[in-house]
C-alpha cells in the first residue's frame, strides 16, 4: 500500500473516524477511486 494513503488512514485513526462506518466506506471509495486516477495519470 501506498505510504501517503497508510499516513491518511492513521490521521483518520487519530481523528477517532470510523473507518468501518458506511459515511466512510463511501469516502474510502471516492479517495480510492481519486488516487487511482491520479496514479494513473502519472505513468
Amino acid at each position: 500500500m501506498n505510504k501517503s494513503l497508510t499516513s491518511f488512514k492513521n490521521l483518520l485513526r487519530a481523528e477517532k473516524i470510523d473507518l468501518d462506518s458506511k459515511e466512510f466506506a463511501f469516502l474510502n471509495h471516492q479517495l480510492y477511486a481519486l488516487i487511482a486516477f491520479e496514479v494513473r495519470d502519472l505513468k
